[in-house]
């Protein structure tokens, strides 16, 4: 496959069921995901996964992340909402809403993409960059 059909075939991975959509624009595979920060909806944030394509069937790979109020990278999001109340000496705990959100599944459906295409990631983590051939 080329370089361009790659790009092009990315677009197939957006659904109307899907909680990402999937973008294409020169070089680069974005693909961005929305997650509610709190159980009452009232922060929603967003989470980016882009892949820069290089000539060489290698891509280096970003990331960011916005809640609202400050960046996560990696990390899961999990909000917990819930009532106790009691009733002659008994206690009973009603789960009202659960949100949770993993960086990691919007970078895997993209990682996995572009290896499937014979691509390779060049950058894995600091240290790999910073000591790895």
């Amino acid at each position: 496959m080329t370089k361009e059909e790659i790009l092009q075939g990315a677009l197939a991975l957006n659904g109307s069921d899907k909680k990402y959509t999937v973008t294409v624009e020169e070089n680069k595979i974005t693909i961005q995901s929305k997650f509610y920060a709190n159980a009452t909806g009232t922060r929603m944030g967003t989470f980016c996964c882009v892949a820069h394509l290089n000539n060489d069937n290698t891509y280096v790979e970003t990331h960011t992340a916005h809640d609202g109020r400050r960046s996560q990278f990696g990390k899961v999001v999990k909000v917990q909402k819930s009532i106790s109340f009691t009733f002659g000496g008994g206690s009973n705990a009603v789960e009202v809403e659960k949100e949770s959100f993993n960086s990691e599944d919007i970078k895997k459906i993209l990682r996995d993409y572009l290896e499937e295409c014979g691509y390779k990631r060049t950058n894995k983590g600091f240290f790999r960059r910073l000591f790895g051939r």
